[in-house]
């Protein structure tokens, strides 16, 4: 019989697969006409399980397979739940809240709230400022300076819409929650930007109020992430990748006003509590809670563009002698327990470190050096921010104080902390490695 006339059913079943993807692609916002969206279209209240610290209780015996994430997999059918999301249930109702416990006149309230403060995919904008509440945090903080200084305004928001849903919806989703249809079946998953959380930055805040300044968001856009399916888009107009960064920054703030509230209310039973910045007020209304937020969040995005991480000098000279006499102080401190003490999560090097939740509720490892990718950059200055600033959301602690040179130390021109960044810039090459173990007795094979 002829091939062509006859398909098993297995063809038939990948045939209809790719035809069923197909037709979905075709339905997602922005696959038809990249430069529009539909305008009676909004941004849907979350329904997703909220985070609400890091989870250390509960251990993860492996990566979860590809399909869901591992807060998705909470609401699986039973035969496909496995040990460790059995375990993970034990978090819900501590550390995981579940917005299907709201009432629907409060995610009613939401819907029309969010919509007024931060508009739709067609028309994205912030505002709902009150100002009362912005001078409280800054007396010289003003809506108008918000949305200049963090180039927010409606016009730059509806490029950085157009191009997001063209190049950056497929796998962050419509309201950059990580969950495009993509995103379920890539490891690491996309970063969710609803938590306000970002991991590679270089500012200078205290790790739980810190935001990427601009160029946090520039460079990860321009580079790509290392070792994840995140690629460079370097072949953007900066233009474009500028307007990129604003809607990203856009979809952080709708995103952690609506979580910061929402998990709020189901903390509390239904309830909010005042940040106390609204006059007068103990228990607030819903639209003052966001509001509160609002500036919040306009107050720590504005501040980190002020406050960089600024490295002390580089006090070695360029010379593979003076390099390996760092990295072998670094392999010291990499390993102390009063100092740094970097081996108690990067077991071996990496090599064997131990599963963990990460404050999306997603599985995540500490690097494992040997290999050589390092997801925030791989630059020394990278590193060195990694290690001054630590990385939020995983539990990477900051070392920007025990770290810093004494007055001693700085009169002998010695950095921990740049010792500590030569020796993991070492860790990857055999050769660097020999030559720590033959002239500085520094066994680490």
């Amino acid at each position: 019989m002829h091939a062509g006339r006859m398909q098993s059913p297995s063809v038939r079943r990948i045939a209809l697969v790719v035809a069923a993807l197909g037709l979905g692609l075709s339905l997602l916002p922005g696959c038809g006409n990249p430069d529009r969206y539909d305008a009676s279209m909004t941004f849907p209240v979350r329904s997703d399980p909220l985070v609400a610290t890091l989870i250390s209780q509960t251990v993860p015996t492996h990566f979860n397979p590809p399909g869901h994430t591992p807060i998705d997999a909470l609401k699986l059918p039973a035969p496909e739940v496995t040990h460790d999301t059995v375990e993970l249930r034990n978090e819900l109702g501590k550390n995981i809240f579940d917005p299907a416990e709201l009432q629907p006149q409060r995610r009613g309230e939401y819907a029309q709230l969010l919509t007024e403060m931060f508009g739709t995919p067609a028309q994205p904008k912030v505002s709902g400022f009150d100002p009362a509440v912005l001078k409280k945090l800054d007396e010289n903080l003003t809506p108008e300076k918000v949305i200049a200084g963090l180039k927010l305004d409606e016009a730059t928001l509806a490029e950085g819409s157009k191009i997001y849903r063209h190049q950056c919806l497929h796998c962050h989703g419509l309201e950059g929650n990580g969950r495009g249809p993509t995103g379920f079946w890539v490891n690491p998953h996309p970063r969710d930007y609803r938590q306000g959380i970002y991991k590679f930055t270089s500012s200078g805040q205290a790790l739980g109020e810190r935001k990427p300044r601009r160029e946090d968001l520039r460079h990860i856009i321009m580079t790509g992430i290392e070792g994840t399916s995140m690629p460079s888009f370097g072949m953007l107009s900066s233009t474009d990748i500028d307007h990129l960064v604003s809607y990203v920054t856009y979809l952080s703030f709708r995103g952690e006003a609506e979580y910061q509230t929402m998990l709020d209310i189901l903390k509390n039973k239904g309830e909010l509590s005042a940040l106390q910045l609204t006059e007068n007020v103990e228990k607030p209304t819903l639209k003052q809670s966001l509001q509160e937020w609002l500036a919040v969040l306009s107050f720590r995005w504005q501040a980190a563009e002020a406050a960089p991480i600024q490295p002390d000098p580089y006090p070695y000279g360029e010379s593979e002698k003076d390099f390996l006499e760092s990295a072998a102080r670094g392999f010291q401190v990499f390993n102390s327990e009063g100092q740094g003490s970097c081996i108690s999560c990067h077991k071996n090097y990496g090599r064997e470190a131990p599963y963990s939740y990460d404050e999306w509720g997603t599985i995540v490892r500490p690097r494992n050096f040997y290999d050589g990718i390092h997801r925030g950059g791989k630059r020394p200055i990278d590193l060195y921010n990694r290690v001054w600033g630590g990385i939020k959301g995983v539990g990477m602690t900051s070392y920007d104080t025990t770290l810093r040179p004494n007055d001693d130390q700085k009169a002998k021109k010695v950095d921990p902390m740049w010792d500590v960044v030569n020796f993991i810039r070492a860790l990857p090459y055999p050769e660097l490695r020999a030559k720590l173990k033959e002239q500085h007795k520094v066994n680490i094979d």
